[in-house]
């Protein structure tokens, strides 16, 4: 169950043990209302040293489905086959990686502060003024290449490059986050010129729409550098920037912020003012060091899959293939038997990975039973159905969707180009098409 992203508690682990008695028939000294004690569990622990207690991290459903060993098995294979074809297993002065992260003083402090006992202790919160996205990227060998900082709206009025490296980048948009033509415009002026003059490069970033354009392509390709997407929902584990850069960053922003409040009894820092105060946190969190030991925690540089564990990983039990893909568009729900429900699959709405049905799934039909956690009274019999599964959209009435990214992908590719292209084209014919009955129309 943990793998699947639902772990157990000691709550629940009591309620299951007690329904194993029960059907076991055996005679036990447990108290069959309560359970086994802590007691019984701190020896069960102790027995099995594999197992921990901890607190689970939250985390949200296509991230868990996404974070599988297919997943990231096809990613390295791809990550290993472009850096071996490129000649750069011993050049981490030539490969790279970007993404972008917000402020807007939400981030919550993890530091301690000292107060009286039995006291209540607040800590009023220092604001970001409005949204400010900041672009960064890091190379293998530790070096860091100039910031790009996004403001929402428009740039500060007042001065705001005081104290900020001449060569960081500013720009705007409507709502602060990184779109297209700000993208582009950071790869043609910070990328191409600050990444060194050997090549080939190797840039890796996510797979958002944002950071993908017909330009960027033919630009990179000009320049012999080459792209790869990473998987969706997996840079918490993939991406070196979000494993130990952008987290040590964002906390000691906001140390910095609190204890600027402290000083001048102010609790908003503006836009023009901020860029001063995150060039600071980036020289004191994004060392040398750090750096490299980034790209060594996510696999990245030495390329190493055994980096990531299988234990954060779901388990690689769906794979797709062209026939179960074909046959799950085609089915009807009113056609279906229990015999071939328990041959068939399913597209994953969240993935776009097929799952296969199993014969539990049937026998829960034909034959419902209660669950230990309802019968132990740890969920009541009227919330017992409040989680069923949603209807999968694939056995519904057929219809057109957009195809979903499950993998990762080399973007400066001939293939993902003419995708692209043929993008455009298309957009444009209807453009014209519509243009053309209005002028009939009119």
């Amino acid at each position: 169950m943990a793998e699947r992203g639902f772990p157990l508690t000691r709550r629940m682990l009591k309620a299951f043990v007690i329904s194993i008695i029960e059907k076991s028939g055996r005679s036990t000294l447990f108290n069959m209302e309560k359970g086994p004690s802590n007691k019984w569990v701190n020896k069960l622990l102790n027995r099995h040293l594999e197992l921990s207690e901890k607190l689970p991290e939250q985390q949200d459903k296509a991230r868990r489905r996404m974070s599988n060993v297919t997943v990231v098995d096809q990613y390295f294979k791809l990550l290993v086959d472009t850096v071996d074809s490129l000649g750069l297993p011993n050049k981490p002065n030539q490969i790279f990686n970007c993404d972008e992260s917000g402020f807007s003083g939400k981030e919550k402090s993890k530091e301690k502060v000292l107060t009286l006992k039995g006291s209540h202790s607040y800590q009023q919160k220092v604001l970001v003024h409005g949204h400010i996205t900041v672009h960064m990227c890091i190379a293998a060998d530790g070096h860091v290449l100039p910031s790009f900082l996004i403001f929402d709206g428009c740039l500060p009025h007042r001065s705001f490059k005081d104290g900020v490296p001449d060569n960081w980048l500013y720009g705007s948009s409507e709502s602060g986050y990184m779109d297209t033509e700000l993208f582009e415009n950071w790869f043609d002026k910070v990328f191409i010129p600050f990444c060194g003059t050997r090549r080939p490069v190797l840039l890796i970033f996510d797979n958002h729409d944002s950071h993908i354009s017909i330009d960027l392509i033919e630009k990179a390709k000009a320049n012999n550098i080459h792209i790869i997407g990473l998987p969706p929902h997996t840079t918490h584990l993939l991406q070196p920037l979000d494993v130990a850069i952008f987290g040590p960053l964002k906390e000691k922003v906001n140390q910095l912020s609190v204890t600027l409040g402290n000083l001048n009894k102010c609790a908003t820092i503006g836009k023009a003012k901020f860029p001063a105060l995150l060039s600071t946190a980036i020289d004191q969190t994004t060392t040398l060091a750090r750096v490299k030991e980034s790209f060594r925690k996510s696999g990245m540089y030495p390329v190493d899959r055994s980096i990531i564990p299988n234990s954060q990983l779901a388990p690689a039990d769906f794979n797709k293939s062209e026939k179960t893909n074909k046959e799950t568009t085609d089915v009807d729900t009113t056609t279906i038997t229990s015999n071939e429900l328990q041959e068939s699959t399913i597209l994953c709405h969240c993935c776009g990975n097929t799952i296969s049905y199993v014969k539990e799934i049937e026998m829960s039909i034909n034959e419902p039973t209660e669950n230990p956690l309802v019968t132990k009274n740890l969920i009541p019999k009227s919330l017992a159905d409040v989680l069923l599964p949603p209807a999968n959209p694939s056995l519904a009435k057929k219809k057109t969707s957009s195809k979903i990214i499950t993998e990762a992908r080399v973007i400066t590719g001939d293939e993902m180009l003419q995708k692209l292209q043929s993008k455009r084209d298309e957009a444009v014919k209807l453009a014209e098409e519509k243009e053309e009955r209005k002028n009939r129309k009119s």
